[in-house]
């Protein structure tokens, strides 16, 4: 039994939104890479996608601090991003 409650809890998910059986889901859910993972490999994605939103008008300093709240942001929302992978 697992005793990674988050993991579980996305499999459960995973489990209602396309109905398969619970390994199955576990199975699918352990080829996925984490966010954290998507995260290191894309240094610029941030909560609304790549780079930030009218970045030619700031300042070198504040584009970084604004990616640094932005991806602070979608490290918090792990499960919508997970629910929305789901989605799509």
């Amino acid at each position: 039994m697992t005793q990674n409650h988050r993991q579980k809890s996305w499999i459960r998910d995973y489990q209602a939104a396309t109905g398969t059986t619970y390994l199955n889901a576990r199975r699918r859910q352990l080829n996925w890479p984490t966010l954290a993972e998507v995260m290191d490999e894309h240094e610029m994605l941030g909560n609304f996608g790549i780079g930030v939103f009218n970045s030619p008008r700031l300042a070198i300093k504040q584009r970084r601090a604004e990616l640094a709240v932005e991806r602070e942001n979608l490290r918090r929302h792990e499960g919508l991003v997970a629910e929305t992978a789901l989605w799509l």
